[in-house]
């Protein structure tokens, strides 16, 4: 598989077990300790201290959260 600069996931975690669904974060995890950017597109935001950054669509407002993953992290 190629190597992009930018990954861009839509739902990319729906209908994994749970073993799956962490392996994911793992592989995800990966891929920005090698400098690498991994979007997620999801309704689900479960795991925000996974993320750099959280950006939600609130009642029409784009609100921006900044996860505990910011700065290296998961």
């Amino acid at each position: 598989m190629h190597d992009p600069e930018v990954l861009l996931l839509d739902e990319p975690y729906q209908g994994f077990d749970w073993e799956t669904y962490l392996r994911f974060w793992d592989i995800a995890r990966s891929l920005c300790e090698r400098g690498r950017a991994v979007v997620v597109v999801s309704h689900l935001a479960h795991d925000r201290e996974r993320l750099d950054v959280l950006h939600r669509l609130r009642n029409g407002v784009l609100e921006v959260e900044h996860g505990a993953g910011a700065g290296g992290g998961a």
